[in-house]
């Protein structure tokens, strides 16, 4: 939002998505200090996508680990 607000832009919208990405970002980027994923991490990450979006469904795109925002220019 101050991005926004900085930039001259009003939000009009914004939604978070990517919920079970907060584990995963728990344990390998803070627990572990991965700054990667390996190929076979990257794997099993795309396998669970369905239900990673299931999970943004059921919360109603209220939490997660990233945030899309759309916004109109105010000038």
């Amino acid at each position: 939002s101050d991005m926004l607000t900085k930039n001259k832009f009003s939000m009009l919208s914004g939604s978070y998505f990517n919920f079970t990405g907060i584990g995963g970002w728990l344990l390998f980027g803070k627990i572990l200090n991965q700054k990667m994923l390996s190929r076979s991490e990257m794997s099993v990450f795309n396998k669970i996508v369905p239900i990673a979006k299931a999970f943004d469904k059921l919360l109603g795109k209220k939490i997660g680990l990233s945030v899309i925002v759309t916004g109109i220019n105010r000038q």
